[in-house]
């Protein structure tokens, strides 16, 4: 029986329930299982999704570095990969990219991919400078749209043959229509409602958007806005709620997992 390929999903944290957290566990959890020895690498440390992955039966493992200006983290790294024998290495973001790829290349992997999330419009000329240089020992460069293609061919000068466009893919749920949901919620047919569904976090625009309803709801008071989601801005999300006057009209639903 031949060998299956070693590949590790190289992240930062596991922390939040965010959207990288939900590509890489579809990723990881729906790979061949006959074809890829899959494991899930935190370069830092774990979190609350790592453990709910856990349970799920994924293998994951922590290093707790938290740089890659100390030239023995990198070589930590690569000698973990190195012993595990990895065939391919994935990396998500652009702290685990950047260490993983030089770690990666130092444990002579053939296969390093990295994963494009977001259009990141507050990295540094030096960051740019290191994506630019790390595309160069890289096999290929997935971007989650066409948007965030455009951003890595445009702003961080990446050759287009090295990129692939790959939308993110979820489990199919029960899902309701709209009848159905306004009578599970016991949502008046006058009521407009709109959904956000994001993790908590600054460049989410959350405050936009609430900052958007307390004009709107002067224009229709039957206007009502849900956020589903968790993250590290709950709270001020709330405050800035209740200095807008918005009251009923927001509602802070918590995310899911």
């Amino acid at each position: 029986m031949p060998r299956k390929y070693k590949i590790i999903h190289l992240v930062e944290s596991l922390g939040a329930t965010g959207g990288m957290e939900r590509v890489v566990a579809e990723i990881a959890t729906h790979l061949n299982k006959e074809v890829f020895d899959t494991e899930i690498w935190c370069v830092h440390k774990g979190g609350e999704f790592a453990q709910k992955l856990q349970q799920q039966g994924l293998a994951l493992r922590f290093f707790n570095i938290s740089n890659y200006y100390n030239p023995l983290n990198i070589l930590t790294l690569a000698d973990a990969m190195e012993v595990s024998k990895v065939d391919i290495v994935h990396t998500h973001m652009y702290f685990a990219s950047t260490i993983g790829r030089i770690a990666g290349v130092l444990a002579g992997v053939k296969i390093l991919i990295t994963h494009v999330h977001s259009s990141y419009w507050h990295y540094s000329p030096r960051n740019l400078l290191i994506e630019r240089l790390l595309s160069k020992i890289t096999s290929k460069i997935i971007c989650v749209s066409n948007h965030t293609k455009d951003f890595v061919i445009n702003h961080e000068k990446i050759e287009t043959s090295k990129i692939d466009v790959i939308y993110n893919g979820i489990s199919p749920e029960p899902t309701y229509s709209r009848q159905e949901a306004r009578k599970t919620f016991n949502i008046a047919p006058q009521e407009i409602i709109i959904i956000s569904v994001a993790s908590l976090l600054e460049n989410k625009g959350h405050k936009i958007l609430l900052k958007a309803l307390s004009l709107l709801k002067i224009q229709n008071k039957n206007v009502q806005c849900w956020i589903v989601g968790q993250g590290p801005m709950k709270d001020e999300l709330k405050q800035y709620a209740g200095q807008l006057n918005l009251g009923t009209k927001i509602v802070f639903l918590g995310g899911t997992s």
